[in-house]
């Protein structure tokens, strides 16, 4: 019977496909014996569907298994290392590239890892970052949402990085080549401002998300990994800002992916100034120390990885669709 359903998914796009993939892999993983049955059909359906929605289709089944362990397993983060070696075995079962796995960063494990870091929460908000190199549109995207969740009637408060702090005016100065100082004294600065953009008791975030606000920042941590990590030690960039995490860590990193060729045109078409960082080869570079650092903090991080090439209302459609288990 699935089958039949799977051969006419031909004629849908993928997104179309996906869906009803996603309704059928919940309907039949309510019954562990039955999800057996599911890989069998998506098997026999080789090549009817891409790489991604068997994926997808696989992921779904088992977080659903899983979903349904006890909480203390859950919790006690026992289940992320099961659910990562079925994943695997499966691929490779299919003859899925390993690699393609990397690449998605599994969506499904994500909302495993925000639910352990969700446990032990009092928070009344949601928090959710949003990272990408320069020209990647987070503020445009940060704006949307906004909009999105206020027309939903939701209190949102949006916010950035560096601040409008004394210390993050002096963060700007640097930046505009206007101060110059060395990279430790720089990411210091980034960490002094960062506790003030989350403890201070006017509009520290903390505060904000007790009010009940969601609270969505254009930059946080992730920014330092990647930039200061460029010209030294990411380890020590982390441990840095280890009180910044501990105090208070997002319930999803939304990342904006998009190559240092498209970034350079769309910050040389929107503006003049150009910015200490905003060199092709820094951006490239940076690109990279973001994902050396996303595979360092997977197992305590909540990323989604998203396509931010295509028009506003295109890259929106994906932030949206990634986004809605989590408001």
């Amino acid at each position: 019977m699935i089958n039949e359903k799977l051969k006419k998914l031909m004629y849908e796009d993928d997104e179309t496909a996906a869906e009803v993939i996603r309704n059928l892999a919940l309907l039949y993983s309510r019954d562990k014996s039955l999800v057996q049955n599911l890989i069998s059909e998506i098997e026999k359906a080789d090549g009817l569907l891409s790489d991604f929605i068997k994926v997808q289709t696989l992921e779904k089944c088992l977080l659903a298994i899983l979903i349904n362990v006890s909480s203390e397993r859950m919790y006690s983060g026992e289940i992320r290392s099961d659910f990562n070696d079925k994943i695997r075995a499966i691929c490779m079962k299919l003859s899925i590239e390993i690699g393609l796995i990397s690449k998605l960063r599994t969506h499904n494990e994500n909302i495993i890892v925000h639910l352990i870091n969700k446990s032990d929460s009092n928070r009344k908000g949601r928090f959710i970052a949003f990272e990408g190199i320069d020209g990647s549109g987070k503020s445009t995207q940060v704006k949307k949402l906004k909009e999105l969740l206020m027309d939903r009637s939701s209190k949102v408060y949006d916010t950035f990085e560096p601040t409008d702090s004394p210390i993050g005016s002096i963060i700007r100065q640097v930046m505009k080549g206007r101060i110059k100082t060395d990279d430790k004294t720089i990411a210091g600065l980034f960490v002094a401002d960062r506790l003030d953009h989350i403890q201070n008791d006017v509009n520290g975030m903390l505060l904000k998300q007790k009010e009940g606000f969601v609270v969505i920042s254009d930059r946080y941590y992730f920014s330092s990994y990647a930039y200061h990590g460029t010209h030294m030690d990411l380890d020590w960039v982390i441990n840095a800002n280890a009180l910044s995490a501990e105090i208070l860590r997002p319930d999803v990193n939304v990342f904006l992916d998009i190559s240092p060729e498209l970034a350079i045109d769309r910050i040389h078409n929107s503006r003049n100034d150009i910015e200490l960082y905003e060199t092709h080869a820094n951006l490239k570079a940076v690109r990279e120390k973001y994902f050396e650092a996303f595979k360092k903090e997977r197992d305590r991080e909540v990323i989604e990885l998203i396509d931010a090439s295509g028009s506003i209302d295109d890259i929106f459609n994906r932030v949206k669709a990634r986004l809605e288990y989590y408001l």
